[in-house]
Order: structure tokens, then sequence, then C-alpha cells
């Protein structure tokens, strides 16, 4: 790094707690508890080296490698819950008639057994999608909206823009949803006709067509009478193929009257800062939360030392979270079944992951 960040004082060689285990190599520091747990915590499996077998309850299955245990209903039952796989290993393939329809559904057409969490979830999971068939009876809780394929989503969710359903019945014809316009940045102006397409806005009645379908160029320009216009808007006016359009300075917008500017919420959608976005009027800025410095770019936001930035990770069966001044490894308390991707919000401090076996955020 630039800054010489990257080799600070958390390089130095450290003694870790009587209740941790050094790993060898790194010398990072893990909770006792994790040797010989089945994870390699240690990163090349040094805190799993010599381990002697463990011992599993009576309602649980002891993975090949003698290092973990699972639940006994999570055996052969389509998704590996063993770090080595072998909780999905020697498993008849069932006929038919065979599946056993309390832990599994059988698909019709081939007769394929999965999980019966994923009967009527709203995905396909057999080829013939039978498994999304005969759903109707199933009825969704209240503030809740039963998707055509009987998938519940929130209400809130109606007419948002996206396909949360999986089948766009949330944003159906039936709802009457109405597609927003599109946004183009300030002092650009959108091609009619065209899906997302911006030209600038002194481009527009130049008598040079910009956009792919010409159409910010036409006879309207020559109709067009700003000067009519110019004491009706609050700000300027803009001739366009269109007619005369009113203009507003950067961070305003256009109001419902089309005459008035107003302010414009640059944060909304989320995105434009890395933590913290404040709308003011007329503009915007970025903060960041304790422990942090806003970056240059005034946008990104850099822990101020190691000890304030933290790094969250999986290992499908736990979230772990890093310290990285530390280089420790903390298990959140959470029961999860089989993570596969992790995020946060550092506002508000919350954990967001997605459940394999769950099939849920």
């Amino acid at each position: 790094c630039g800054d010489g960040s990257d080799e600070g004082d958390f390089c130095a060689e450290k003694t870790c707690a009587y209740f941790q285990f050094t790993c060898p190599r790194t010398g990072h520091c893990i909770p006792q508890s994790w040797v010989c747990d089945g994870d390699d915590d240690c990163f090349d499996k040094q805190d799993e080296k010599d381990c002697p077998p463990i011992t599993c309850l009576a309602n649980q299955f002891k993975c090949n490698d003698l290092r973990q245990c699972v639940e006994e209903t999570y055996k052969c039952d389509g998704i590996p819950d063993c770090n080595d796989g072998s909780d999905e290993l020697g498993c008849p393939t069932m006929e038919p008639n065979q599946c056993n329809l309390e832990k599994h559904f059988r698909c019709k057409s081939s007769g394929v057994c999965i999980p019966v969490a994923w009967h009527c979830d709203g995905s396909n999971d057999c080829e013939d999608h039978s498994d999304e068939e005969e759903c109707g009876k199933i009825t969704c809780p209240n503030n809740f909206y039963k998707c055509k394929n009987s998938k519940c989503v929130y209400k809130s969710y109606i007419c948002d823009g996206k396909d949360d359903c999986g089948d766009n019945s949330d944003e159906g014809v039936e709802h009457a949803c109405v597609t927003p316009p599109l946004r183009c940045p300030h002092g650009q102006w959108a091609c009619p006709g065209i899906t997302g397409r911006c030209v600038n806005m002194t481009s527009v009645c130049d008598d040079v067509e910009d956009c792919p379908n010409g159409a910010d160029e036409g006879l309207g320009c020559d109709l067009a009478q700003c000067q009519h216009q110019t004491g009706l808007c609050s700000n300027g006016c803009q001739k366009t193929p269109n007619g005369a359009l009113c203009i507003c300075p950067p961070g305003e917008e256009l109001g419902p009257d089309k005459f008035t500017c107003q302010d414009l919420n640059e944060c909304d959608p989320p995105g434009l800062c890395s933590q913290i976005c404040t709308n003011t009027k007329g503009s915007y800025f970025c903060s960041c939360t304790d422990g942090y410095i806003l970056e240059p770019n005034k946008h990104s936001c850099k822990a101020v030392n190691h000890s304030s930035a933290f790094l969250i990770i999986s290992n499908r069966h736990s979230i772990l979270v890093a310290d990285l001044n530390e280089q420790g490894l903390e298990r959140v308390p959470i029961i999860v079944e089989n993570v596969v991707a992790t995020a946060s919000n550092m506002h508000t401090g919350t954990i967001f992951w997605s459940d394999m076996k769950l099939k849920k955020i």
C-alpha cells in the first residue's frame, strides 16, 4: 500500500491467549474449541491435524473424515452437509415408490427425490416442474402476497420493478404497475423509443442526430417556443423535438407540474456511498461509521485502524467474523443450515446470509 498500512504493528509476532490456539504457519489465533471441530480454521488444516475421532450423538451422523457430526436427518437429503460430502455418499438410487415422503418430495416424471422443503417454494427443482404444481392450497400470512406460483412475498414488493415472485406475477398487469421513467444523469435527455439511452442536453435540437433513431432531432425543434415558456419555468428552458422543456440545476429535478424544480434525493436508490449517504437540498454527502474515515474520492470509507475493520465469512455451517487486527475469528451466535454467501449493512449493523438448504435469505 502507498501509505504502508499493510505493514503496520499488526504484523508483529504475537502470543495467543491461554484459551486460544496458535496456527503454526500464520500465527493466527483461534478459539481452542475450534481445534479438531472438522472445520479448517487455520486455512492450512493445522488445527485439524492429528485429531482423535470425535463422538457423535445418537441422532447425529459421523462424517467419513471422523471430524464432523451432522444431523441424522441430513443424510441422503440431496445436499452435502459434511465438509467431505460423505452424508450424500452411498445413498440408494430410489425408485419412485421408495422416497421417504417425510423428508422428500418425489418428482412425477423422473421419480427423483428432492428435500420436502423445496416443494412449493416458488423455485422449480424438478425437471418437469412438478414440485411447483398443485400448490394452490398454500395460504400466505397477513401482509404477504400470494404469487401465481404460490410463493409468498411481502405486499410491499408489488410493483417495485423487480420480479420477486420468480414468475413476475407481482409485477403483472392486474396490479396496474407503472414502469418508472428512465432517469438520465443531470444535463442529459432520454432518447424516446430507445431503452436506457441518454444524450447530452446540448446535443438535443442541434441538427445532429445523436439518438440511434434520430429522435433528438425533428420538426418539433423548430416549433419549440422557449421564449413563451421561460416565464413559467422556475429555472430555464430547453428546446426538444417534443416541445419546450423546463430544465433544472444540478441536484434538482422537475416536479409533478413540469415547471417547478424540486430537490433530487441522490441517496435513493442506495449505492452512491459505501456506508452512509445524507441527502441535502440540491446535493448530498457521504459519511462513515465510527472507526472509519472518508477517502479522497468522498464516497468510499477506510478503517482508521485495523481494530475497526473486520471481515465476515462463512464456512457453510457457521458465520465467522475475522478481526483484522488480532487476526482471530469469532463465530456469530446464530443457527444456520448451509450458508453460501454473506453481506452486511454497516449503517444498521445487520448481517445478511443466503442459506442453500432453506433456500432463503
